[in-house]
């Protein structure tokens, strides 16, 4: 599933966070409870799938009340690096 969001992020796709937010959705991997699970979130290397689930759930959550959250978290590399943690777990 992590390598299918890699090549998600990096295609040309136009509208990612809803291809995103649907591919999470259809494997059963977003957080409904992802807000227990980010709090103290601040070394991806540390992450274990679920808290890599739940903050990839936050990131598409957060979209909602803060515009252009998303395609900072891509631009900035962060889903980049939870998707590769998510990899370098499977």
């Amino acid at each position: 599933m992590f390598r299918k969001l890699k090549t998600l992020i990096n295609s040309d796709t136009a509208d990612k966070w809803t291809a995103m937010y649907k591919l999470l959705s259809e494997n059963n991997c977003l957080d409904k409870q992802y807000s227990l699970h980010t709090e103290n979130i601040e070394n991806i290397d540390n992450l274990s799938i679920d808290d890599i689930y739940a903050r990839l759930t936050w990131i598409l959550r957060g979209e909602r009340f803060c515009e252009g959250l998303f395609d900072s978290m891509l631009e900035n590399g962060t889903i980049a690096k939870l998707i590769d943690r998510g990899i370098q777990l499977c």
